[in-house]
């Protein structure tokens, strides 16, 4: 059966005998009887029955060579109720097909958003490994600024202490210097000396205090005074007679 309807397969594999036609809805081309506009009464692994201006026909299935339907014919409510399924079903179809398109639309941007986001991570990935590599160049710049600079301030301590050490020594030579020229000074005094050869050995005094006029002569105190110490020399009749420090009072 070439041209054979799909409605007419189906119910002929289901083995139903429900009509499923009317008003000449099919042309049946047959090989005893040639083309007849019929309706089909019903259908069945046996063959077919069919009705014909009233007359109702059987055919085998090997008599029939073709059915297709009659265009001029008026559907019959099944066919009309299975058009309309069909239409629903295409519809649908229709409807599934634009789903999936939106689908592989969706997904095309979805697959091009996920490239240009593994872009983006790649291009902050290589900024970040940039921007690693210059903080540790500019963390070893910075140790060896911070090393010199430790360096340098080790060495001005350095200097410093050996300048402290230096003026300590210093002011200690100078001290023992002083302490050497006025333990000199001392030592060159002696009982009978002349006014003139003290003033000669230690200078000018600082004071002259205690001047007296006796009957015998006159008595004065040469003082001298030299880092918080005191020095006084007793001269009498401008010859010295005694001297001595802070505690030696030889006139008051």
């Amino acid at each position: 059966m070439q041209y054979l309807n799909l409605f007419g397969v189906i119910f002929l594999m289901a083995g139903f005998t429900a009509p499923v036609s009317g008003a000449d809805t099919f042309i049946l081309q047959t090989s005893t009887r040639g083309e007849i506009c019929c309706d089909i009464e019903g259908l069945s692994t046996r063959g077919f029955r069919i009705k014909q201006e009233g007359t109702v026909l059987y055919f085998k299935p090997d008599q029939v060579v073709s059915i297709r339907q009659n265009p001029n014919a008026t559907p019959s409510p099944l066919i009309l109720e299975l058009r309309s399924e069909i239409a629903g079903l295409t519809k649908e179809n229709e409807s599934g097909e634009a789903e999936i398109l939106k689908l592989r639309e969706e997904k095309e941007v979805a697959e091009k958003n996920r490239i240009e986001t593994l872009e983006q991570v790649s291009t902050l990935t290589f900024q970040l490994r940039r921007a690693l590599a210059e903080a540790k160049h500019y963390a070893k710049a910075y140790a060896e600024i911070v090393q010199k600079y430790d360096r340098q301030v080790s060495l001005a301590r350095s200097a410093i202490e050996t300048a402290e050490r230096t003026e300590k020594e210093k002011s200690a030579a100078l001290e023992y210097a002083t302490e050497e020229i006025a333990r000199t000074k001392r030592e060159n005094l002696r009982i009978g000396s002349t006014a003139e050869e003290i003033r000669e050995a230690l200078g000018i005094p600082d004071k002259v205090s205690g001047r007296v006029i006796t009957a015998h002569g006159s008595m004065e105190n040469w003082i001298y005074r030299e880092d918080g110490r005191t020095f006084v020399i007793r001269f009498e009749n401008g010859i010295v007679t005694a001297f001595g420090e802070n505690d030696f009072s030889p006139l008051e």
